[in-house]
């Protein structure tokens, strides 16, 4: 998932330093923004402008992972790209249930943003887990769930929050019997194709508008669809007042950015429109219509 233009904003912070040769010794296919420890004399030398990255690498040390996170699950190519890198990664597909592991690499998936429970996960890793963790008990967690159902999922709202907050603060445990139970009758490849179907439908509405670059091959059993274009704030405040949900990602990016950032931009102005299974056309035709409008 890469932009399609970067909008035209004025620089927040100034740059102290750039290794310019390595665009021209190398063709840079992907780059990470990643923070970084200073912990010698290169600090008298940045913040008086001498700092010199001509020869400058970065270096997985002992003990420390690339962690990785398939946004939207239409990051595949990346993450496959990855995996054939040397260096200790973990892959965080908690928004590709469908992706399938690598193997060699850990990998962990969430089970309730994408079906009807209230927490379970699942991690993937050729490693033997030597700590003995707890069974969870989760039926006082289902109230949402059951109000979403029987009422709406506006009326399942704050129950939704409160069981956020409880696993937020919740230790590491076994999943609980009645999540497995309930997971284990799941159609899983009939749900998929629903989700891949809406997404493509959405995406063929929305391809010529959205600011993100997206390879449709790359996209298996997606979460959600990212549309990005300037002005959706606008966009989303409609959308609430018609009861279409259309949460806000990275909400501590506008506490950590300035309004100038890219961060910030992607932040406001990205729209995870619903593609799962509950989804009808008809309800897509109702968001698109609110879009294009």
């Amino acid at each position: 998932m890469e932009k399609k233009a970067k909008p035209q904003t004025k620089q927040a912070t100034r740059l102290v330093c750039q290794n310019k040769k390595a665009f021209f010794d190398y063709e840079i296919l992907e780059t990470f923004e990643a923070g970084m420890v200073l912990v010698g004399t290169e600090v008298k030398s940045l913040r008086e402008g001498r700092a010199n990255l001509k020869d400058s690498y970065a270096k997985i040390r002992k003990g420390e992972v690339f962690l990785y996170i398939n946004y939207f699950g239409i990051k595949g190519d990346t993450v496959l790209r990855l995996s054939n890198t040397p260096n200790d990664i973990i892959i965080d597909n908690s928004q590709a249930f469908f992706s399938k592991p690598i193997e060699g690499i850990d990998t962990f998936y969430s089970a309730r943003k994408f079906f009807g429970v209230s927490d379970g996960a699942y991690l993937y890793t050729d490693k033997k887990l030597k700590k003995h963790f707890r069974q969870d008990i989760s039926f006082d967690r289902m109230l949402h769930l059951l109000k979403r159902i029987d009422i709406s999922a506006n009326y399942g709202y704050e129950s939704f929050k409160q069981n956020e907050h409880a696993l937020s603060i919740s230790e590491i445990r076994k999943m609980s019997v009645l999540t497995g139970k309930i997971l284990s009758s799941v159609n899983y490849k009939g749900i998929q194709k629903i989700r891949e179907e809406n997404f493509l439908y959405v995406h063929e509405k929305l391809k010529d508008y959205n600011e993100l670059h997206i390879d449709i091959n790359a996209v298996t059993g997606p979460m959600t669809y990212p549309f990005l274009r300037a002005g959706n704030r606008e966009l989303r405040e409609e959308m609430h007042r018609q009861k279409i949900y259309a949460p806000t990602y990275w909400p501590n990016v506008f506490n950590w950015c300035q309004s100038s950032d890219n961060e910030y931009y992607l932040a406001e102005n990205i729209i995870p429109i619903p593609i799962d299974q509950r989804i009808t056309h008809r309800d897509l035709n109702k968001i698109l219509e609110l879009i294009l409008n």
